[in-house]
């Protein structure tokens, strides 16, 4: 039995100081289960993220399997059982999503922080 290798890969670029733009890609290798075999497939993603109200949120617009490429070929060839389907779905999506980001973006850093040994220290007169 032979397992499909497989890969993925997503960088983001930014654009301007308020819009990012994120292209992924997915192969998998030929594989053969038992007596099923199935071609290698690949697909192609991209999308546009623009930030909203001080970077506290964002909006993304996205498409899946741009050039269509993402179909299901399986073929057997095992004695006399000789089998192959084809099978095609929609596979392009177009998706929107809405991010809001809550709570206090400005964290403290660590030195400006009260530390718990500090005080431990004090009372302890050291």
């Amino acid at each position: 039995m032979t397992r499909a290798n497989g890969a993925t890969s997503s960088p983001a670029v930014s654009l301007f100081s308020k819009y990012q733009f994120q292209l992924s890609g997915r192969y998998t290798s030929a594989s053969q289960n038992r007596i099923y075999q199935q071609p290698s497939s690949a697909n192609a993603s991209a999308s546009i993220r623009r930030k909203l109200f001080n970077d506290q949120a964002s909006l993304r617009i996205g498409i899946s399997d741009i050039f269509k490429t993402q179909r299901q070929y399986t073929s057997v060839n095992f004695g006399s059982l000789q089998y192959t389907d084809f099978g095609t779905f929609e596979s392009c999506r177009v998706s929107l999503g809405f991010n809001w980001r809550f709570g206090n973006t400005k964290i403290r850093q660590t030195e400006e922080r009260r530390r718990g040994d500090a005080d431990e220290k004090g009372r302890s007169g050291s």
